[in-house]
C-alpha cells in the first residue's frame, strides 16, 4: 500500500515538473545566447534593439521552400527570435539565428540583414566543423559584389547541395571546407527569405 502511494506521488511530481517547465519548452528554439555582445560585434554602431518572435508554421515553411527551393529541417520550424537593431542614423538591421542541419549536427548561424534585404554578415553561434573558426563572412564573401538571397542562390548549383561555377570562382574559403560553405549559403538564403517574408 505504501509503495503504491509512493509511485503515485513520484508520478505526480514528475507530471508537475513537466507542467511547470512547459513555458521553457515554448521558448524560441533559436535565439542569441548573448544578445548584447553579439549585437555589439555584428552592429557596432547600434544604440538600441528590440526583439520579436516569428512562428514558422507548416504554411510558412511551404512558402519558404517554394521561394528558395531549399528543404527545411524540422528544427527550423516553430518559434524564432528576430532582433531589430537600431543605430543613431535610425537605420535598422535585423539579426536572426538560423539552425542548419549539417554533417556535424545542427549548426546555428546568426545573420545580420538590413531592412531592405541586404545581407551584412554572419557569425557562427554553434558549429562543430573544424573550419568554423577559419570561415568568416568578410573573407568568404569578399569578392561577391551584392549580397542578398538571389545572389547567394547563384553561388549554389541547381541541387542546392554543391557550389556552382560562379560560387567556386567568387568565394574565398579554406581547402576542404566546401560542405560547410554550402551549409552557410543555404542558411543565408533561408534567413534572407524569412526576413523578406516577415517584412512584406
Amino acid at each position: 500500500m505504501l509503495m503504491l502511494k509512493k509511485n503515485h506521488i513520484n508520478r505526480g511530481l514528475a507530471i508537475g515538473i513537466l507542467l511547470m517547465s512547459a513555458p521553457l519548452f515554448a521558448q524560441p528554439f533559436c535565439s542569441l545566447r548573448d544578445p548584447v555582445s553579439i549585437i555589439d560585434k555584428m552592429v557596432p554602431q547600434s544604440d538600441s534593439f528590440r526583439s520579436s518572435v516569428v512562428n514558422i508554421n507548416n504554411k510558412m515553411r511551404n512558402e519558404l521552400i517554394a521561394e528558395t527551393g531549399i528543404t527545411m529541417h524540422r528544427q527550423e520550424l516553430g518559434y524564432h527570435t528576430l532582433y531589430h537593431v537600431h543605430d543613431t542614423g535610425e537605420s535598422e538591421t535585423i539579426i536572426h539565428v538560423r539552425p542548419e542541419a549539417t554533417r556535424w549536427g545542427i549548426t546555428e548561424i546568426a545573420w545580420s540583414i538590413s531592412s531592405d534585404g541586404q545581407i551584412i554578415g554572419y557569425e557562427f553561434q554553434r558549429c562543430r566543423a573544424r573550419s568554423c573558426d577559419d570561415l568568416n563572412s568578410a573573407s568568404l564573401f569578399a569578392n561577391v559584389p551584392v549580397l542578398d538571397g538571389a545572389s547567394l542562390a547563384k553561388l549554389l548549383g541547381d541541387d542546392h547541395k554543391h557550389l556552382s561555377p560562379q560560387g567556386l570562382e567568387q568565394l574565398t574559403f579554406p581547402a576542404g571546407s566546401d560542405a560547410l560553405v554550402v551549409s552557410v549559403i543555404r542558411s543565408g538564403i533561408k534567413a534572407a527569405a524569412l526576413i523578406k517574408h516577415t517584412n512584406s
